[in-house]
């Protein structure tokens, strides 16, 4: 089973933007793999 997430982000907030976005992304990539993980079929 193949589990694709896809999509944009992007922080309008000067010199901090782009920290933001890896933090958020980092995060975000984070909390699926631990709700991918907790469907049965999906786990692996």
């Amino acid at each position: 089973t193949v589990v694709v997430v896809d999509g944009e982000l992007k922080v309008h907030v000067p010199i901090v933007g782009r920290s933001v976005e890896r933090v958020i992304v980092s995060d975000l990539r984070a909390y699926i793999a631990d709700e991918v993980s907790s469907i049965p079929d999906l786990a692996r």
